[in-house]
């Protein structure tokens, strides 16, 4: 695109300091002038000696003043000694590097939806705002530090950071004062208890406040009332209430007397249907179905989380409605395929309350959530499963996903009729498919914008999402094969790689981005006249200019006949785009008999010319009478960015005498 976003990043000249104070796990380092270090951004601090379990590395600088800052380092102890310790830039290098671990798109509230791309680092989090680029950074809790991939998502007023087997982030999605993510609620939950003081209600005008000391309700909570007490509050009824403060709150009801000199009614917050509310069980993920955030129910919901033992791979939790702090353990109601090797890989929430949960070798759906306790689960597949959470996304009355045979879709006109055909929707593709890393292929991702589904994939040997594939439902057909040159103009190193890909942005800046796990933000497709990518590859680096190397190879023709052919000419027509001129390389390969022949550039076809700015050309020549049983065209841009308006391709049958060749 036009721009492309980094992480801020500062390269500090080194300091030294031999004053070092430790208490807790929190280390002061004062200096003996002013250390020029901003707030809340990375440090690499030497080895300190006496101190235990600390390492050298990069670390959040939490500033105190011109000549103090501290770090906080989980884990460590000792006695610091009074040797020299040398702070300074953030080092890039394998051990070290900064990078981006997850990201979401973060439309705020407050500003009439303003679309952000969130960016999780390893020290903090950063909002990029779509329309300018200006960015926002989000601070941590002061002893968190990502150092592996996590997963993101804007539901229930909170953007959430997933960390596998760790306690969730969330922040309350305010940009303003000092952003931070805090962690979810954690370690053991307060269970419901009956709220029954003397006197404790009052009503009027259908208004019901209560006033019992230290409640523990929240905003939205359902009561139950146990004993009314009062014409119109009847036992067993449900309402969500309102909360005042910590001592009171109110609901209303309809056709209940006045009474403000109070009477006594028992209330109690819904009970769970199991063995008791808990909080998130630091899940690896989470989705949002009917105001429930679901999740995978691997791991506690301890201050430490561990997973459970016996290990269950295959069992989602549901929060309570608006509550995502609050899970209700249901004694197993959502194990999926329980005593079968499977495991939950992700979820996607479909119509008609129907929550989808892809497994690694199967497929289930849970409807009917609105209550737990009469909620359906479907067992639909065995045949195919899931194998990249992420590459699941909704088309129409489909949701397109990457199996083990390549890209399926799952059709709900029928419920039972998966594919809607017996092959999957990447047939064509098989060849491609199939030299995905399947070692690294978990790591893929999709999104669908523009009538498009983009499939960013770990291609061949690469570890990383490099290759981008296109589905075109209105030509309905794979279009593109998307990568980056490995050479930018200057000759430096192009290192790209696709983290995530997101929808975001409003008019003209609605797109689709790619999210380079460096710091890069890239829109795909933007409407340029360029014939160059523009990319970030490196923190705090400059923009890259890497030259787009464009082909297209049409698929082989053979006249829908089993004869061999006689291809004898060819026509194209090309048009240059307004600001650049145009040439092509026009090849033409052949199978049986097998080759490859080329027909010459562009320019030799117009005069020892490239094609003028905004001009179209018609363009003939001859294929030298090749003998073969199919043809395939084979265009290559060398200069440009031209438009190909038409292929074509004549030739007859070689043989068309029925008698036997002597």
């Amino acid at each position: 695109s036009n721009t492309a976003f980094t992480l801020p990043f500062y390269a500090y000249g080194t300091k030294t300091t031999s004053a070092i104070g430790l208490s807790g796990t929190t280390i002061t380092l004062t200096f003996s002038s002013a250390h020029e270090i901003n707030n809340d951004t990375l440090i690499y601090v030497n080895a300190i000696a006496g101190i235990t379990g600390f390492v050298a590395g990069n670390y959040k600088a939490n500033v105190t003043s011109s000549t103090v800052l501290e770090i906080t380092v989980a884990g460590i102890g000792g006695s610091p000694s009074t040797s020299t310790v040398n702070i300074g830039a953030p080092a890039v290098q394998d051990a070290f590097t900064t990078k981006v671990y997850g990201s979401c798109v973060f439309a705020d509230p407050k500003n009439a939806g303003e679309e952000y791309i969130i960016i999780a680092g390893n020290a903090n989090a950063f909002a990029i705002k779509v329309s300018d680029s200006t960015t926002t950074s989000i601070a941590y809790p002061s002893d968190i530090q990502l150092s592996e991939d996590a997963n993101m998502i804007q539901a229930l007023n909170r953007v959430y950071i997933f960390r596998k087997g760790k306690t969730a982030l969330e922040w309350n999605q305010t940009l303003t004062g000092s952003p931070a993510f805090t962690k979810v609620a954690n370690g053991t939950f307060t269970q419901p208890v009956l709220l029954d003081s003397s006197n404790n209600t009052t009503v009027l005008n259908g208004k019901v406040s209560v006033a019992e000391t230290g409640h523990g309700l929240e905003t939205g909570n359902t009561i139950v009332i146990v004993d009314g007490g009062h014409a119109g509050l009847n036992d067993g009824d449900e309402y969500r209430v309102t909360k005042v403060d910590a001592d009171n709150f109110y609901f209303y009801v309809d056709g209940v007397d006045d009474d403000t000199s109070g009477h006594s009614s028992k209330y109690i917050a819904k009970l769970p249907s199991g063995g008791g509310y808990i909080h998130m069980p630091a899940p690896e993920f989470g989705v949002l179905h009917k105001e429930r955030l679901v999740v995978p129910y691997v791991y506690t919901s301890d201050s430490s989380p561990a997973q459970r033992d016996p290990a269950i791979l295959d069992e989602v939790l549901f929060s309570e409605g608006f509550f995502p702090d609050q899970y209700d353990p249901t004694f197993g109601l959502f194990r999926l395929f329980a005593g079968r090797a499977d495991k939950v890989i992700g979820m996607f929430s479909f119509a008609e309350d129907k929550l989808v949960v892809f497994m690694r070798k199967s497929i289930h759906v849970i409807s009917n959530t609105v209550s737990l306790n009469s909620a359906l689960k479907e067992h639909i597949t065995d045949e195919v499963g899931l194998v990249a959470r992420r590459s699941v996304v909704q088309v129409g009355n489909q949701i397109l996903f990457l199996s083990d045979n390549g890209v399926y879709g799952l059709s709900f006109i029928d419920l039972y009729n998966l594919r809607g055909n017996d092959l999957p929707l990447s047939e064509t593709i098989n060849a491609t498919i199939e030299n995905i890393n399947k070692d690294h292929w978990d790591k893929s991702v999709g999104v669908y914008f523009n009538n498009r589904y983009y499939l960013a994939v770990p291609y061949e040997d690469s570890e990383v999402n490099n290759r981008i594939l296109v589905y075109n439902f209105l030509n309905k057909a794979w279009e593109s094969e998307d990568t980056v040159g490995s050479t930018a103009l200057d000759g430096s190193s192009v290192n790209w790689d696709i983290q995530n890909l997101l929808v975001a942005g409003e008019g003209n800046d609605r797109g689709v981005y790619a999210i380079n796990s460096l710091g890069g933000s890239h829109r795909i497709d933007a409407s340029s006249a360029s014939n160059e990518d523009q990319l970030i590859t490196s923190i705090g680096g400059s923009t890259q200019q890497v030259s787009i190397l464009s082909n297209i190879t049409t698929r082989d023709v053979n006249f829908r006949t089993a004869d061999r052919k006689k291809f004898r000419s060819f026509e194209l027509q090309v048009e240059s785009n307004d600001s650049l001129v145009s040439d092509i390389d026009i090849r033409f390969r052949t199978k049986n008999e097998d080759g490859v022949v080329r027909a010459g550039n562009l320019r030799d076809f117009n005069g020892n010319e490239d094609l003028a700015r905004s001009e179209d050309i018609s363009i003939r020549g001859r294929i030298a009478s090749l003998r073969a049983y199919s043809i395939a065209t084979q265009l290559r841009v060398v200069t440009g960015k031209p438009k190909i308006k038409l292929i074509k391709i004549k030739g007859t049958n070689a043989y068309r005498s029925e008698q036997k060749a002597i």
